[in-house]
């Protein structure tokens, strides 16, 4: 059984799949909540600008 923050980033995206979501998860790694944010937002920035 997977632990930690990304398997419960799975768990998550496999119940809002259940409804009809569609999206990518990226592991940034082994890195506190702080960290994991600096890493992620600008991807997070990139695709709401780039969205059509």
């Amino acid at each position: 059984m997977e632990t930690g923050g990304f398997a419960n980033s799975r768990f998550c995206k496999a119940q809002l799949a259940a409804k009809g979501a569609d999206f990518e998860l990226t592991d940034v790694g082994d890195a506190d909540d702080n960290t994991t944010a600096l890493k992620a937002l600008p991807h997070v920035v990139h695709d709401f600008t780039t969205a059509h």
